[in-house]
């Protein structure tokens, strides 16, 4: 507390007649104390307005050395898959995940699922059913696109150019059927989109020795004489063939009379 001493040309009379204080005399000054507070608030204010504003922090200061991906596939009572995604990319990112069958070449039919997941704060899952795909050994994966995966300004900001990638080995039971049995079909069909028209020559050694065996349906249209009907299991496909001009009339998926 700040203690100020000031005079006054008055007079004071303290009429106490216990102590007999004699009045003061005329125009003699006398001393007051008065005490005034020190204006702490007011400092304490100024002091606040004075300070710095608070720092904000970068967030690409606390980035790691490497993003990463990593995915976990866990096997369900009822023979669906189900991948946990894991991240250290900050904010929100979309993935790409799936199953495919191990060991794969590059121009075989693929098989296996996979679709768009969201990943947010470092975590994501999704869900596959696996009844349709063929038993055998798969590679759950996990993929980010820069070009596309980023979904907020937090992702954007850790500067990502690359792709990131995870994988992890599982075991499917599936639909029961075997992956290798599956593969020849679908790649059969394949080559048979790819290089199969109407009018090519029919020759039934060389469709064997690719295919197999087939076996002759009776045809719903047409003369039985001349058009036939042969069918070829390994690859669930069917030609309609002109024996007359020993041409192949058309092709169908499955088993097909016409």
């Amino acid at each position: 507390m700040l203690t100020i001493l000031w005079s006054a040309h008055s007079i004071y009379q303290f009429n106490n007649p216990k102590n007999h204080i004699k009045p003061a005399p005329v125009n003699e000054p006398v001393v007051v104390a008065e005490t005034i507070p020190e204006p702490q608030a007011e400092e304490a204010n100024e002091t606040t307005a004075n300070s710095p504003p608070e720092e904000i922090k970068d967030p690409t200061l606390d980035a790691p050395d490497e993003y990463l991906l990593s995915v976990q596939p866990e096997l369900l009572p009822n023979g669906d898959v189900r991948l946990k995604i894991r991240s250290n990319i900050p904010g929100t990112v979309v993935v790409m995940a799936g199953v495919s069958l191990h060991g794969q070449a590059d121009d075989d039919v693929w098989v296996g699922k996979n679709q768009r997941v969201r990943v947010s704060n470092g975590e994501g899952a999704v869900t596959f059913s696996t009844r349709d795909l063929p038993a055998g050994e798969y590679d759950a994966e996990a993929a980010f696109y820069p070009r596309w995966g980023f979904q907020d300004t937090v992702s954007r900001a850790t500067g990502i150019t690359r792709e990131v990638n995870a994988v992890s080995s599982l075991t499917l039971a599936g639909s029961g059927e075997s992956a290798a049995v599956v593969q020849f079909k679908e790649n059969g069909q394949k080559w048979v989109m790819m290089n199969v028209a109407m009018g090519d020559p029919w020759h039934a050694a060389d469709w064997v020795q690719r295919f197999g065996k087939y076996s002759e349906l009776r045809v719903d249209r047409g003369n039985p004489e001349i058009l036939k009907a042969y069918y070829f299991p390994k690859i669930d496909t069917t030609l309609i063939v002109n024996v007359l001009k020993k041409e192949i009339s058309i092709w169908r998926l499955g088993k097909a009379r016409s």
